[in-house]
Order: structure tokens, then C-alpha cells, then sequence
């Protein structure tokens, strides 16, 4: 059950539980389950069909064309920030320190107990990754910003094309990854359940609903 905790009854306020019925994945009505039947109706919900509207609303989240505009904007910022003058010297001087961290952390390599060792090469690790980190900014910061303008914009594209299928991949995702993805988008969901008697028959649809994503402030900018 992909939306366990996030699913909630708009008539009652409870949270809507998971159920298998006749093969199939339902969510019930938490107050009519737990308190009585005159708390709340038994509104019950098919999870396929409330999937396909919270993935609708995610897809519509972020492929909005103006968060698409704020990043590739964001992002051509950052590129000409970092191929300032100031920017490569700045680079080149953190390289040099780290350049000189390094060469001592290595000569106590030989020289540490030996229960200390592991620490070094520890210690070693983080400052070659820096190194790398360094190098790479150095290197974009010497870069045409043309180039790096386009290959920003060819990142985006890609990452658009990529969520184009959203989708398709979520539905092909393992569930408890799909779980974790969405509760990473969505804080909840009310859904408001149409209720239908035919004799002594009651039958339950989705009339409507409020998907609540969670707040999505790209590069801290307020949505």
C-alpha cells in the first residue's frame, strides 16, 4: 500500500487504511474501522485510481514551465559566477592548501601507530575528494561559458525528457521506492468519498480530492 499514512477521509478527518478486497487495493475510512459505523461511512477508495491523480499532480508540479525557467535561470547564474577571475584564483589557492593537507597527511601515513593508520587513510579520502571537487570547478571556470552554458541547458532537457516519463517509471518502481518517493512529494492527501444506496447496498467512488505536496523551494526561492 504505496500511500499507507498519507491518504486522509475529508468527512471525518481519519486516516485511511489499506485493505485487500476481492484481490484488488482498497483504502478505508481509519474512523469507520476503528470507532463505529455512525463515526464515519465506510469510504473506501481503489489505491489505482487515487495513484493516477497524485502522479498526475506531481507531473504537474515539477514540469511547470515556470520551476523549469527558475532552474535553468539558477543555473546559468551559478555558471557565470564560478568562470569569474576571482573565482578561478580562489579555486587555485583551496587547491594549493588542500595539495599541501595532502602531502603531510601521507608523510604520517608512515609515521602514525599503527592503530592510527585507518584514520590517515581516512582522512586522505576526504582530501582527495576535495581535490577532485577543486579540480573540477578549476576546470569549468577555464571553460568558454557558452559551452557551459549549453551543457547546462542540455542537463535540464534531459532531466525534463527524463520526467516526461514519471509515470511510467514510478509504476515500474519497486513500491517500497515508490512509497519513499512519494511521501517525499506529497504530505497528504483528503479525499472526498460519493456515497451511493441501492436497497440495502451501499456503494463508494472518488468524488474529489486535496493533494498537499510537500513544500518545494528550489534554491532556497520561495514558490
Amino acid at each position: 500500500f504505496v500511500l499507507s499514512g498519507m491518504l486522509q477521509c475529508s468527512k471525518c478527518g481519519s486516516k485511511m487504511h489499506g485493505m485487500t478486497i476481492g484481490g484488488k487495493q482498497y483504502y478505508l475510512c481509519g474512523g469507520y474501522i476503528h470507532k463505529s459505523k455512525a463515526f464515519c461511512d465506510r469510504n473506501s477508495v481503489k489505491q489505482t485510481e487515487v495513484l493516477d491523480h497524485v502522479i498526475t499532480a506531481i507531473e504537474s508540479e515539477y514540469l511547470n514551465p515556470a520551476i523549469v525557467k527558475r532552474l535553468r535561470d539558477e543555473l546559468h547564474r551559478q555558471v557565470k559566477q564560478s568562470t569569474s577571475k576571482a573565482a578561478a584564483g580562489d579555486f587555485q589557492a583551496k587547491l594549493a592548501g588542500i595539495e599541501t593537507k595532502l602531502a603531510k597527511a601521507r608523510q604520517r601515513l608512515v609515521e602514525v601507530d599503527a592503530d592510527m593508520v585507518s584514520n590517515v587513510q581516512e582522512q586522505i579520502r576526504e582530501l582527495t575528494k576535495q581535490q577532485e571537487q577543486l579540480d573540477a570547478a578549476l576546470k569549468a571556470s577555464r571553460t568558454p561559458v557558452k559551452r557551459l552554458l549549453d551543457d547546462a541547458d542540455a542537463k535540464i532537457d534531459a532531466a525534463m525528457k527524463a520526467f516526461a516519463r514519471l509515470r511510467e517509471t514510478l509504476l515500474e518502481a519497486n513500491p517500497v521506492l515508490l512509497r519513499k518517493f512519494l511521501r517525499e512529494a506529497v504530505s497528504k492527501v483528503e479525499l472526498t468519498v460519493g456515497k451511493q444506496t441501492s436497497g440495502k447496498r451501499n456503494s463508494f467512488t472518488l468524488a474529489s480530492g486535496d493533494i498537499h505536496m510537500q513544500s518545494f523551494n528550489l534554491f532556497s526561492s520561495p514558490r
